[in-house]
């Protein structure tokens, strides 16, 4: 999955010897909140963003926390993370 909106993008990283998804977002609260009740997330001080495990997990958990903003301003593309 990889996530386009307007404000929010999605990576697949390395991060500490473990794949990753890097989420770059603004520092808004409304957002913050949404990645912290995912599973697994952390911050990172080397990227300056959150990061999540590249599980299916993760990927769903991120595309639920974001089903309520507008469908018109976001893309998803499957294929990033791998299928488990």
């Amino acid at each position: 999955m990889h996530l386009r909106h307007p404000e929010i993008s999605t990576q697949l990283i390395n991060h500490h010897g473990e794949q990753r998804i890097l989420v770059k977002m603004p520092y808004r609260q409304d957002l913050i909140a949404k990645v912290k009740a995912i599973p697994g997330r952390k911050y990172s001080k080397t990227y300056k963003c959150w990061h999540l495990p590249n599980t299916k997990a993760s990927s769903d958990a991120l595309t639920e926390a974001f089903a309520s903003e507008d469908k018109s301003k976001q893309t998803f593309y499957p294929g990033i993370i791998n299928d488990f």
